[in-house]
């Protein structure tokens, strides 16, 4: 998904967290923090999701957006890119959240990873159906958007990076 299109794909936001994900083109509003561009055209036309951490956002605020449902698998790698540029940059954490249960992430990243897109994987397995769950955190400061792109999902593990 590359989240060009308004529906992003089947994706939805979480009622039962503290604010949303951002559909975006061009820089986040703030400088120093968050990405110029999105990863699937590398321009200022081409969009990505982010989180806004300038106010009301306070430290430790959540946003989660969750996929659609996907069948019970033995195996199936989810890729994505994400952009963690910012002094303030909180925390980015995959999980897989099956029959409405969330166990512990699958993934994690915190702090500044630098101005540019990144490449991030995960294998999932399960015995039921299940959906990803993209959950970003508000760092100590507003210079903390956390902005991915580009997630795909495909059968078979994921190869070693």
């Amino acid at each position: 998904c590359d989240f060009e299109d308004a529906n992003l794909c089947g994706y939805t936001q979480d009622s039962n967290d503290d604010f949303d994900w951002t559909q975006q083109s061009s820089s986040t509003g703030t400088t120093n923090t968050g990405p110029t561009t999105d990863h699937t055209y590398g321009t200022d036309a081409g969009k990505y999701l982010y989180i806004e951490t300038s106010s009301p956002r306070q430290p430790g605020d959540i946003a989660r957006l969750i996929s659609p449902s996907y069948p019970a698998t033995t195996g199936q790698c989810v890729k994505f890119w994400y952009h963690m540029y910012g002094s303030s940059i909180g925390m980015l954490r995959v999980y897989m959240r099956s029959q409405n249960t969330q166990g512990n992430p699958l993934w994690t990243k915190s702090g500044d990873q630098g101005d540019h897109w990144l490449a991030g994987q995960v294998t999932i397995t399960s015995t039921s159906s299940f959906q990803v769950v993209f959950e970003g955190e508000r760092g100590t400061g507003f210079r903390g958007d956390i902005a991915i792109d580009d997630v795909q999902i495909t059968d078979g593990a994921c190869p070693n990076p």
